[in-house]
C-alpha cells in the first residue's frame, strides 16, 4: 500500500496551525521560532531562551493533528559571550534554583558550568528527586545542555530509622525501659512514706490496674 504524499496546502495548514499555537503561548516570543513543515514533517527552528523553552515548542508541534515527525532544530539563545565569569554566573544561579526547589535536595547536588554546559553530581535518594533537578536547571537562561551525572544513594527504611535512634540515645535499651518503668512506683511509694511515716519501709505497692487507684498493703 503507497501513502500518497502530502500535498503543499496540507503542509501550508499544519504550518499555520504550529505557529498560531505558538504565538499564542505566552513562552515564546514572536518571530523568535520558525517552523518548516515537509510531506507532514516538521523542523522548529530559530532561537529560545531556555532548554525548556525548546522542549515546550516540540511538543507544541507534535500536539497539531497530522503531524508525523517533528526535527529540532532550536537552539539555546546565550544573553553574553562565553567567559570564565559568566560560568561562575551560571553556576551560581543554578545552585540558587536548585535550592530554592523544596522537591530538590540542593545540598546534596554539586554544580560546575563551562559554556552553557551545566553538570550535576551527587547522590540523592529518589528518580523523583533527579528529575526535579534536571527541571529545574532546564529552566535557567543562558543553560543550553544539562549533563546529569547524579547518582541514587540507598533509601532509607524503618530499620535504618530504629538503629539511628539506638545510635543517637545508647542507653534506650530494655534495662533502660525497665528502669523508666520503676520510676513512678519508687517515687509513689516516697510520697506515701512521706505522708504517713509509721509506714514500714517494705510496703510495697500492688499491681494498679488500668483506670483504678493504685492501693496499698503492709508486708507481714
Amino acid at each position: 500500500m503507497t501513502i500518497p504524499a502530502a500535498t503543499p496546502r496540507a503542509d501550508f495548514d499544519l504550518q499555520s496551525a504550529i505557529l498560531g499555537r505558538l504565538d499564542r503561548d505566552r513562552a515564546f516570543t514572536a518571530g523568535d521560532i520558525g517552523v518548516l513543515v515537509q510531506d507532514t514533517a516538521v523542523t522548529p527552528c530559530g532561537v529560545v531562551d531556555t532548554i525548556a523553552h525548546r522542549r515546550a515548542a516540540v511538543l507544541v508541534a507534535r500536539s497539531v493533528p497530522g503531524v508525523t515527525t517533528v526535527i529540532d532544530e532550536l537552539l539555546i539563545h546565550l544573553s553574553v559571550s562565553s567567559s570564565a565569569a559568566v560560568d561562575g554566573a551560571t553556576t551560581a544561579i543554578v545552585a540558587r534554583a536548585l535550592s530554592d526547589d523544596p522537591r530538590v535536595p540542593g545540598e546534596a547536588i554539586r554544580v560546575s558550568a563551562k559554556d552553557g554546559t551545566v553538570v550535576l553530581s551527587g547522590t540523592v535518594r529518589s528518580d523523583d528527586q533527579r528529575a526535579a533537578a534536571r527541571r529545574a536547571v532546564e529552566r535557567v537562561r543562558d543553560v543550553r545542555v544539562v549533563d546529569m551525572r547524579i547518582e541514587l544513594g540507598p533509601r532509607s527504611t524503618a530499620g535504618d530509622a530504629l538503629d539511628q535512634s539506638r545510635t543517637a540515645w545508647p542507653e534506650a535499651g530494655p534495662a533502660s525501659a525497665a528502669s523508666t518503668a520503676r520510676q513512678p512506683a519508687e517515687t509513689a511509694v516516697a510520697s506515701l512514706r512521706r505522708a504517713h511515716p509509721g509506714t514500714a519501709p517494705h510496703a510495697v505497692p500492688m499491681s494498679a490496674r488500668p483506670g483504678s487507684e493504685r492501693s496499698w498493703r503492709r508486708a507481714d
